[in-house]
């Protein structure tokens, strides 16, 4: 249950990151919306499977992009990584193992995105207000000498 809310707090994320990246948090957003809607239904060998599958179909889809930009390459990243995870989720499952520690590398996994992507969309403002700040600072120093 963690899972779904990190999902859907990663699915927020669309809303603040820049224009060119909508695409690409969307379709990964979109991605992991439909498994988790789908594992919340069905525990067997195809979940793990179709998660692998949407996984590699987004990351087709971010790589034949215009222009690929830093969110588009992390998050292809970010499904290569959940395609291990969906693999070792298969792996446990086939050695009757119980699905706590695939959970819990999940909501990791969630987590360390969520906080990646954050991060990187606090530094981006930061460095824009900056930028912006000191373009301010230099037009009114610019003023008051002619």
């Amino acid at each position: 249950m963690m899972t779904l809310w990190l999902v859907i707090a990663v699915s927020l994320m669309c809303f603040v990151v820049k224009d060119e990246d909508i695409f690409s948090m969307s379709v990964f957003c979109v991605a992991n919306l439909l498994f988790q809607i789908v594992a919340m239904f069905s525990i067997d060998v195809g979940l793990w499977l179709f998660g692998a599958f949407l996984d590699v179909c987004v990351m087709i889809t971010l790589a034949y992009q215009v222009k690929i930009s830093k969110i588009s390459l992390l998050l292809m990243s970010a499904c290569a990584v959940s395609v291990t995870l969906n693999f070792s989720g298969w792996v446990m499952y086939e050695s009757y193992m119980e699905p706590y520690i695939y959970n819990l590398l999940y909501d990791v996994f969630y987590g360390a995105l969520f906080i990646i992507l954050v991060k990187g969309f606090t530094d981006e403002h930061r460095t824009i207000s900056n930028r912006v700040s000191i373009f301010s600072a230099t037009n009114n120093s610019n003023k008051g000498s002619l």
